[in-house]
């Protein structure tokens, strides 16, 4: 954002509020169709912010009007995580329970493309820093994915046990994942 003072956060309450660091008030609110699941800022898009909604709805917002500027359409429910790529603001992605799909801003309303997440529920789904090919997703049952949207094959796919946070290194295409007991970490090629 331009305001580097700023926080957003959605829940289960069926809002969007942005918060001032500094004071710790709430600045504005705005009310969501559901749930909100995701919500995001991207320095390349200063004026807006993203969120993601269990219904399926990914609404881009103008801080200072709060009025949705471009919407997205999940095909399947619930949405469970969104992220937005830093790397190219036009790529969206995120994951229902056992699929993952990726959005063109600039395109349709509907992914443009998707595939299979991994086993069990998909509750995580973050973007590479570097790269607006490559992602991680992770679920519920401990399965961790590197996806390349342009390859079929998958670059790391594995079993880790409980993943309780995963962060892409924001110059390096290296991803780090916290589980209970350790902290992993992955290079790929972009």
């Amino acid at each position: 954002p331009l305001n580097e003072t700023i926080l957003a956060t959605v829940g289960d309450d069926n809002t969007c509020k942005i918060w001032d660091i500094e004071t710790s008030m709430i600045t504005s609110s705005f009310q969501l169709s559901s749930e909100g699941v995701s919500v995001c800022f991207n320095p390349n898009e200063p004026h807006q912010i993203m969120v993601a909604e269990k219904i399926g709805k990914v609404r881009f917002y103008n801080l200072d009007t709060k009025i949705p500027v471009r919407s997205l359409e999940c095909p399947n429910l619930p949405l469970l995580q969104s992220d937005w790529s830093i790397s190219n603001s036009l790529r969206v992605g995120g994951v229902t329970a056992g699929n993952w799909y990726v959005w063109d801003v600039s395109g349709s309303s509907q992914p443009c493309s998707m595939g299979q997440a991994g086993p069990g529920i998909t509750n995580s789904f973050k973007w590479c820093c570097t790269s607006d090919n490559v992602f991680s997703t992770t679920s519920t049952n401990g399965h961790f994915k590197i996806h390349h949207c342009g390859h079929q094959k998958v670059p790391v796919s594995c079993d880790i046990g409980v993943a309780n946070s995963t962060s892409w290194h924001p110059k390096l295409p290296i991803v780090a994942v916290a589980t209970s007991k350790r902290i992993l970490f992955w290079g790929v090629e972009t």
